[in-house]
């Protein structure tokens, strides 16, 4: 479970100083007794039946704003929504909470949104204690919802484990049987390239990889890599990370959090055998290897592909991607997961509630906000019309406008989030199968997000963001060099490589660092 700073421990003081500026006392002793008029104006009538809903990103589309508060309204539910904006990086919860306190002047009924539960010792000095109302104004959501022993937080985004971040290979239907094998491993998938390459006659490219998978999922440049890894007994650790890198590993071993090794991929023996393996495969004209900077040529061209399957998952990723074409159309291929029993998955595959909502202390009327929440999940269709599409999966806002406007993340869900119009038929098959384990390393990350990445702010400076810039550049050259030119001596060019990288074991040690800290 997420944990938030520590940070809030010394907010608690801050919050009832500060609190006094939601006051309605209109009240004002007068010390000239011969003076009856009040001293100062009195407060402009607030609306107390609004909630206003502050989350910690900015509100980036207006229209889509407009839509959701609209009909919320024509439901007889007054919310409003405003956004936080907090540029790049971690949040400032004092900067977070004095903008909230803000708002609060001007509006009644405030409630701020966290990517974590807040720890109930620091939330009794800043929230309402909502354990009441809740049960009693949203019965169906806390009964799904609720937290045993925790009386003033309320889950709003759940992922109940239709998302994975693993990598898998679609396969054109049509090869599907006449081939008649799975593909489960980077072994597997040589055999139906190699299969492909001389069986299949309508001069398409047995296989491609894209280097360029969704940031947070297999980290760009890394992804050719990652098919083979896993074979040679190591997994991702990106994926885990509060920190956009890839390239790292730890092995395939359920070992004690404080024994374990991190490994930048040029650090390892193993990376060149992955490199040059790759090679083969380009070498024989087996795939083509589409690097960060060229877009994906017509798939059509192909026989398979391999993707991440959160392509398919939900639209959640869009918000986060607006304007990209994430997804490959695999309506004409079946998809095989690869190493669906021997990886674990670092955002794991499990009910795991995502983001909380909490009601400020002297907000006086919060129950339009617990309505809401009671209409959002009690019904699918109120949960589809809500984030904009019908159960056909047709838009019912503009596209664009739906994209971009991340507030929704706050409100994910992904039992009734449609699969994307684009899935494999067997998409949905494919990932019930998936292995539901973790190992303690990966759980550490996971459950630790938040403090993790506030120490690694406190940690990195701007030089390793940019010695991670500089490596990722380095890794785009690399694929260029080998498998876009198909260089005559891949070996020399990996050797090379491994030679210029002089910032690996910083890296491996700054990334120990964080989890040592998160171990604590």
């Amino acid at each position: 479970m997420y944990k938030l700073s520590s940070r809030l421990l010394t907010i608690g003081l801050i919050f009832i100083l500060l609190a006094t500026g939601c006051s309605n006392d209109t009240t004002n002793n007068n010390k000239d007794n011969n003076d009856n008029k009040p001293t100062i104006e009195p407060p402009q009538e607030l609306n107390t039946e609004t909630v206003t809903l502050v989350i910690p990103n900015s509100i980036e589309n207006e229209e889509y704003k407009e839509y959701a508060e609209k009909l919320l309204s024509d439901r007889g539910i007054s919310i409003e929504f405003v956004g936080f904006d907090k540029g790049s990086g971690y949040i400032d919860n004092q900067k977070y909470l004095d903008f909230c306190l803000d708002i609060c002047k001007d509006h009644e009924n405030v409630i701020m949104f966290f990517d974590g539960p807040v720890p109930e010792n620091n939330a009794a000095g800043l929230f309402e204690d909502i354990s009441d109302m809740y049960a009693r104004l949203a019965p169906n959501h806390h009964e799904l919802f609720s937290n045993e022993g925790d009386s003033y937080g309320i889950v709003t985004s759940v992922n109940d484990g239709i998302q994975s971040q693993r990598l898998a290979v679609l396969v054109r239907n049509e090869y599907i049987e006449e081939y008649d094998g799975l593909i489960r491993t980077a072994t597997d998938y040589e055999a139906f390239l190699e299969w492909a390459h001389e069986n299949i006659k309508d001069e398409r490219t047995p296989g491609l990889i894209p280097a360029f998978m969704y940031e947070k999922a297999y980290h760009n440049t890394y992804v050719p890599y990652d098919i083979f890894m896993p074979e040679l007994g190591y997994i991702s650790l990106a994926p885990a990370l509060p920190i956009n890198i890839g390239g790292l590993y730890i092995k395939n071993e359920k070992s004690p959090v404080g024994e374990v090794d991190v490994f930048a991929l040029e650090s390892l023996s193993e990376f060149k055998e992955a490199a040059l393996r790759l090679g083969t495969w380009v070498q024989n004209e087996w795939i083509n290897v589409v690097n960060y900077d060229e877009s994906i040529p017509d798939i059509d061209e192909y026989a398979s592909v391999v993707v991440n399957p959160a392509d398919y998952s939900s639209r959640q990723l869009e918000h986060w991607f607006p304007g990209k074409s994430m997804r490959i159309d695999a309506t004409e291929f079946s998809m095989f997961i690869l190493y669906p029993d021997e990886i674990p998955d670092p955002w794991k595959d499990s009910f795991q509630p995502l983001y909380y909502a909490y009601v400020l202390k002297g907000s006086t009327n919060s129950n339009e906000f617990f309505k809401f929440i009671e209409w959002l999940y009690s019904d699918e269709n109120n949960y589809r019309e809500f984030t904009g599409q019908n159960l056909d999966g047709a838009n019912s806002v503009p596209d664009q406008a739906y994209q971009q406007w991340s507030a929704l993340t706050f409100f994910y869900n992904s039992k009734w989030t449609p699969i994307s119009s684009v899935a494999p038929y067997n998409y949905e098959e494919e990932m019930r199968e998936l292995t539901r384990f973790n190992l303690p390393i990966l759980e550490l990350l996971t459950d630790n997000r938040a403090s993790i990445q506030k120490t690694q702010f406190e940690l990195w400076d701007q030089n390793h963001y940019n010695s991670i810039g500089n490596r990722e550049k380095s890794y785009i050259q690399l694929i260029r060099n080998l498998y876009i030119a198909k260089n005559e001596d891949p070996g020399a060019i990996i050797d090379n490589f491994i030679e210029r990288q002089e910032y690996t074991e910083e890296l491996e040690l700054k990334i120990e660092s964080l989890i040592n800290e998160a171990n604590k």
